[in-house]
Formats: C-alpha cells, sequence, structure tokens
C-alpha cells in the first residue's frame, strides 16, 4: 500500500541523521518523496515532522515555527562539537558556580540575541554545509545571526555542575551554542550532554510514533502541517482556479492580514497562497485538476463542484528573462509554436528577482526591467501566464529534481519544457538541460535547449546588455532588446525622475529620450541623468509628470 500526502510526526531516536530517518521513513512507506522540518543532530532525540510526497511542499511552514527542548547543560568543560560528541579542549573550575549563579546567567540570555552557528551544523557557507567543511578539517569564519529566547529556565541536578535546562525558542536557535555561551557568561566552559527536542509549534512528543512503527495509516493528511496559518474557505466556483495556481482576488476571499493562508475547501487543502498586494499568489498548489488528485476528488465531492476529467498539459518556458531581449524572444517564438500546435497553454517561469539578490546580495547587478515590466513584456511577447515564483532561501536550497516535480509537473502538468541551453537551476544550480532532458523522459514532458540570439546569428544576453547601458552605448543596447532602454519609476522630488535603485542607467549626462504621456503617445525630449544615487533624471524643457507620481521614460542616445 503505498502512502497517501501528509506528514508523520516521529520520535527520532539517538544515533541516527535526520537524512537516516527519512531514508528508512522511504522505505517503510513505499515513497521516495520525503522530506523533514528542522534538522536533529545525530545525539538529539525527539520530534521530526516529515512530509510525505506532494505535502513536502509545506514544510518551509513548519521549520520556521518556534520550538521547545530539554537538555543536559554540563559546566567546566569546552568541547570541539560543544556538545558531549566532541573532544575535550579546555576545562574549568567552576565549582564557585552556585544554581543562583546559573539561573541568573541564563535570564541574560531571555529575548533577541545574536549567534555564531557551530562548525557542526547544517548552515551552508559558500554553497556548503558547515559540517561537511568540520569532516574535512576545515573551520570557517560564521556570520552571526539573531535569534530568540522566549524561555530558558534552569535547574541542578544530582550531577556535579550538570543542570537540567528547558529552552523554548525561534527557528534557526543552537542549544549547543547557548550552552557553551552560557559557559563563557558564567566566566568559564561549558557543553550540552544531551538534548531532545519536545515539540516544533504544535507538534509534540505526546503526538509522535516511533520510527519502526511508521506505517501508510499513520499518515495524516496535509492541512495539519498548516494549522497554524490563517485559513480561508474556497468556493466552488474558484476550484478550478485555485487547482491550476492562478492568482485570486483577496477580496473575493475576505483575506485580511499579511498571510500566508491555507486554502481549504470541505476540510481539504488545496494550497498555500501568499498576498502580493490586492492580490493572492500561489506559494504550494496540493489540489490538481482532474481524477487522478485525491485532495481534488474530495474537495469537490464536499462542494458540489465536479472538476473536468483531463487536466490540460501546458507549454513552459523558464529563465530570468531580466529585459525580454531578442533572444528571449527568439526562445518565447519557439515555445508560442509548440502551444499552437498542441492547441495548449504558454506559460512563462521567471523570478521576482535576480537570483544573486538571495545567494551574494554584495554581486547583485543594476537590472533592465522591473518585476511588473518583465510580466508585462513578457505578456506582450506572446506569454498565456507569467508565474512569477518568489527566489528566496527556501528556493535557492531546492534540489534540482525537486524544483521540475513542484513546478514543471505538480503545478504547470507540462508537456514541452523551452529553455535557453546554458539554463542553470536547483541548489547550487546542479540543474541543466541535460538533468531536465532525463528528468523529462521520467515525468513525460520534451525538453528543448535554444541559443538566445537574434535574427543575425548574434549570441545575446541581458549582461552583455546591461554592460551596454552602463557604459552609454545605448544604441547598440536597443538593437539588442529590439527596442529602447524603458526606465519607469514611481517617484518625483523636485521636478526630477527617481530612478529605482535596481534598475541599471547610463553614465551621467544629457540623453535624447522620450517620455510616455497621459495621452498613451511617446514625447521626444532631452534628459540629464545625475551621478549621485539615488539616480535622478532631470526633464530638461518640459515639466515633470504631474498628476501621478508614475513615469515611463525610453532612453534613445547620448545628447551631443
Amino acid at each position: 500500500m503505498s502512502a497517501p500526502d501528509g506528514y508523520v510526526v516521529v520520535d527520532k531516536p539517538a544515533g541516527l541523521t535526520s537524512h537516516d530517518v527519512v531514508a528508512r521513513a522511504r522505505r517503510l512507506l513505499g515513497e521516495r518523496r520525503i522530506g523533514h522540518a528542522g534538522t536533529l543532530d545525530p545525539d538529539a532525540t525527539g520530534v521530526l515532522v516529515l512530509g510525505i510526497g506532494r505535502a513536502t511542499r509545506l514544510l518551509r511552514y513548519v521549520g520556521e515555527l518556534e520550538k521547545t527542548y530539554v537538555g543536559e547543560i554540563v559546566l567546566g568543560t569546552e568541547t570541539t562539537t560543544l556538545d558531549a560528541s566532541g573532544e575535550v579542549v579546555a576545562t574549568y573550575d567552576m565549582a564557585n558556580v552556585t544554581p543562583g549563579d546559573v539561573v541568573a546567567a541564563a535570564s541574560g540570555f531571555l529575548g533577541k540575541i545574536r549567534q555564531v552557528p557551530p562548525m557542526v551544523s547544517a548552515v551552508k557557507v559558500g554553497g556548503r554545509r558547515l559540517h561537511e567543511l568540520a569532516r574535512a578539517g576545515q573551520e570557517v569564519e560564521r556570520p552571526d545571526r539573531e535569534v530568540e529566547i522566549f524561555a530558558f529556565a534552569i535547574e541542578p541536578t544530582d550531577e556535579p555542575n550538570a543542570y537540567r535546562a528547558r529552552v523554548r525558542c525561534s527557528s534557526g536557535t543552537y542549544v549547543r551554542t547557548l550552552a557553551a555561551d552560557l559557559g563563557r557568561a558564567l566566566g568559564g566552559g561549558a557543553h550540552l550532554g544531551a538534548l531532545r527536542r519536545e515539540a516544533i509549534g504544535p507538534f509534540s512528543v505526546q503526538g509522535a510514533v516511533a520510527l519502526e512503527a511508521i506505517a501508510p495509516a499513520l499518515v495524516r493528511p496535509p492541512a495539519g502541517l498548516v494549522g497554524h496559518l490563517h485559513r480561508l474557505q474556497v468556493p466552488a466556483g474558484l476550484l478550478v482556479t485555485v487547482q491550476h495556481g492562478a492568482p485570486l482576488d483577496a477580496a473575493a476571499l475576505d483575506a485580511e492580514g499579511p498571510g500566508p493562508f491555507a486554502l481549504l475547501a470541505g476540510g481539504v487543502l488545496l494550497g498555500v497562497y501568499e498576498r502580493r498586494g490586492e492580490q493572492l499568489k500561489a506559494s504550494v498548489v496540493l489540489a490538481e485538476q482532474g481524477a487522478p488528485d485525491r485532495a481534488g476528488e474530495r474537495a469537490a465531492s464536499a462542494t458540489g463542484h465536479v472538476a473536468p476529467a483531463p487536466r490540460p498539459r501546458s507549454v513552459v518556458t523558464i529563465g530570468n528573462f531580466d529585459g525580454v531581449h531578442l533572444g528571449h524572444r527568439a526562445l518565447l517564438v519557439s515555445a508560442r509554436a509548440h502551444a499552437d500546435a498542441m492547441g495548449a497553454r504558454l506559460r512563462v517561469v521567471t523570478f521576482d528577482r535576480h537570483p544573486l539578490a538571495t545567494l551574494r546580495p554584495a554581486e547583485t547587478p543594476r537590472l533592465l526591467t522591473g518585476a511588473a515590466h518583465k510580466a508585462e513584456l513578457l505578456e506582450e511577447a506572446g506569454a498565456d501566464e507569467v508565474v512569477m515564483l518568489t527566489f528566496d532561501r527556501a528556493r535557492a536550497d531546492q534540489e534540482a529534481e525537486d524544483f521540475v516535480e513542484e513546478v514543471l509537473v505538480d503545478r504547470l502538468n507540462a508537456a514541452v519544457v523551452v529553455v535557453g541551453e546554458n539554463f542553470r537551476f536547483g541548489h547550487q544550480a546542479l540543474g541543466d538541460v541535460a538533468l531536465l532532458s532525463r528528468l523529462g523522459s521520467k515525468w513525460d514532458f520534451r525538453t528543448e535547449g535554444m541559443v538566445l540570439q537574434g535574427e543575425e546569428g548574434i549570441v545575446i544576453s541581458s549582461s552583455r546588455i546591461r554592460a551596454l547601458i552602463a557604459a552609454g552605448s545605448l544604441e547598440l543596447a536597443a538593437e539588442l532588446l529590439g527596442r529602447p532602454h524603458e526606465l519607469r519609476g514611481e517617484h518625483v522630488e523636485d521636478g526630477a525622475l527617481v530612478v529605482p535603485d535596481d534598475l541599471v542607467v547610463p553614465p551621467p549626462g544629457r540623453y535624447h529620450a522620450e517620455i510616455f504621456e497621459p495621452s498613451g503617445e511617446w514625447r521626444p525630449l532631452e534628459v540629464s541623468c545625475t551621478a549621485m544615487a539615488p539616480v535622478r533624471m532631470v526633464l530638461r524643457d518640459a515639466p515633470a509628470p504631474m498628476g501621478s507620481t508614475s513615469w515611463r521614460v525610453r532612453l534613445l542616445q547620448q545628447a551631443r
């Protein structure tokens, strides 16, 4: 019997890594798609939440919940790993430290504090997990980060210098680091002797099962993973919309607050949506259109709505698409031809920010287009739907195969995937066209890799166009874009247009340009770009836009 989509709360035994637990669960349940929320060290025991099937995509909402631990802190000894598994590196005479001293020192850690992750943690530095570097004998500098300690109760045990601790803390807190920091605060050192996680949010050891007892019958419905989110009931008329992961009007569901929102019908979780202004956009979609979807069938039955049986296929293209230049448009033309031949929708998957903004913020380039402008250009170029994904840390850490399964298979039901030949995706950019082709054989879609080039065979890249604009070569940039470089903004100060600081601009100077008028026409004029950030464009011999602060300007060439 195969396991249904859902979750299991496991009481992890000592001696196994969290990945070991996942591996055993895969064998016991006969399901490959299993993940966990919140890594536990091998020596630690207690609550480990496993997501099964498509419910693995909900684990991000569990990992961010507060956690409760009980453990033993041993004063007087420091170890290489900050716990009992490491080698002793220092000892201290702390016989004069009283229980009152320890309780008082512990109270000093309540609230928001800064922690440096230990080398034996799953945190990534430079694309590698710290515990991998530690096993290779390397120690690297780790940036500290803010965590919050909500409760830190501590009491002596029968053993000298050993204290029982109970900690309730935010996600990302390392109790072993807290133990070591407590020892230093007392004028010596300490390490964590033992650790047991009692709870992650509402998931406690009282509701956990032994690892070897896991069975399909114990898998709980996915809705339980997001029971802490604000819930919205989906009416029958919007079921198909949600099944396709299409945007929703927040007012239509009476959605209040920032979200995220768990969308349900008849008690069945259809997905999780997040607010984007006045709209709700899909973050995770579990319900699919058609008979194969268990959640969709149960929801349809509960609401009296019968979904169409066939689930439509789509043609998908993926990329950052900054500028939507002529190379991108050639790719879109090919994808559009596939869609027209199949009678399918063309769906373009792109991202709300440049990946470097999450991976290496200091290296983030100035862009050719903002997210809204990019979506508009993609629709003009033939996209039936633009799927704008958030490129956050969770997306950056997602394995390539999981990305394909979530986005291309489960969400978009791709029949053909068209990408640039150098397209890379997934954790550490390990996914490429070759992997897409292999996964297509597994999940029944065809992959086409294309060189991004213009009509004359010139290879085009967004980075090349950005460099041309930054050097003032607007006319050459326009040839590769297929149009003049357009800047859009929302602010006007002292009669000057304030350029958003994430957009690429030419060097300071005077430029021939066009400004978009309320009448819908482009009016020629001359602008001067300033050197100081934020860059301002002063309109020469013309007033700044009146009435609305939104503006659009095309830069044509440098004025001689």
